[in-house]
Parts: structure tokens; sequence; C-alpha cells
């Protein structure tokens, strides 16, 4: 489908003149026109004159850098004697620039990291030309069309993480400990109300009357 000639897309006549449209096309009795502003302000007298949409094209974009790799974490970061400093600094790792948004398949790059990095509970910065804006990682995709999916596995990997945790404290052997039961003194383990240790006949004995040492 052809680029429509619209407000702002840059364009190039047939003469070979770059500019930019200033206003929407404006129906005339020869058709759509709308007025351009040439950077060679030497042409139509700086710009400003009626151009037929159908005497123009949409000029070739200009390659820029990737949107991934606008997106950093400052780990850690914080306030020493008066200069900020931090630990790592995490990014996408993408260096590359392209005449679309994202270089083909950043955008799922990006979508990997902001959920990590919301995962991990890091503010992320996104580097604007000349603004930065820092937020959580669901905020800054909220823009994108993978923003629920980032929403969703920010979710999912935290509950991951929480039931890892579970699962190793779980498994996790408890500490030795001494204890005095009745006249002798014993060492074992306690869980709750509990102290199992092993007697002087080798015994495994479990008791809820005992005395930490």
């Amino acid at each position: 489908m052809a680029t429509k000639i619209t407000k702002g897309i840059r364009v190039i006549t047939k003469d070979g003149h770059a500019g930019t449209v200033t206003t929407d096309p404006a129906l005339t009795p020869t058709g759509q026109v709308v007025k351009v502003q040439f950077d060679d302000p030497s042409v139509a007298a700086g710009g400003g004159a009626d151009y037929s949409v159908t005497d123009l094209k949409p000029a070739p974009a200009v390659p820029a850098r990737c949107e991934c790799s606008r997106y950093s974490v400052l780990v850690n970061l914080r306030d020493e004697d008066g200069d900020l400093t931090w630990d790592e600094e995490l990014t996408t790792g993408c260096t590359a620039t392209t005449a679309r948004v994202f270089a083909p398949g950043h955008d799922a790059k990006l979508k990997s990291a902001l959920i990590r990095w919301g995962a991990e509970g890091h503010e992320v910065t996104r580097e604007g030309d000349g603004v930065s804006t820092t937020a959580d990682a669901a905020t800054l995709a909220s823009k994108f069309i993978f923003a629920n999916m980032v929403a969703a596995g920010i979710k999912r990997a935290a509950a991951k993480a929480e039931r890892a945790g579970a699962r190793a404290a779980k498994v996790q052997p408890a500490a030795e400990v001494t204890a005095k039961v009745g006249r002798w003194d014993r060492v074992g383990t306690v869980q709750g109300d509990t102290f199992t240790y092993t007697d002087a006949k080798g015994a495994t004995k479990t008791t809820k009357v005992f005395t930490l040492i």
C-alpha cells in the first residue's frame, strides 16, 4: 500500500527537491494539494507553495537507532557524596540502526528485557532525543503492542521466583542447636515447637519439653 501524503511527512518532488508537508491535503478543482516547506530555501521562495499530492512521493526514511537500544537499567543507583554511582548497567546490547521503529526481531528483544528487568524490580530508563524517562518496566512498555505480554510476563516471573524461594526454604536443612532435655544436653534441630535429637543410645527422639542453650 502506498504511503499517503499527509501533514508532517517528508516528501520529494518530481524535480528531486526534499521537504516537509506542512498542511493536511486540501481538495481543489484540480485535486488534492498540500503546502511543502523545502529544505532548500531557494525552492518556491522557501516553501509554502501548493503542490498536488500526485507530484510528491514520500522521502526514504533516514535510518536511526533501534528503539530497543534506548532502554537500560542502572543497578543500585545511589548518591555517594553528591555523585551518582551504580553497580552495573544493564542494556539490550543493541547497536543497530533501522528505518523502522525496531530492527528485525528487536521488538521481541526489548519485550524480553523489560520482562526480566520488571521481574527483578528494576526501574528502567528510556533515553530519548535529549530527554530521558525513568519508570517501571510495565509503564514504559504500555505504548507498544506487546504491553500486555510484558505485564503478564513480569507477573509470571515474580510468581515463579516466589515458588522457587518457597521450595528452597522447604529443602533447606534446619541448623543444629543444643538444648537441655531433662538433665541432659542434646544436639538436634528445632521445627516449630518440636526438638528432634539423638539420645545416648543413638535413637532418634522428639520432645516438646526442652530449653535451648
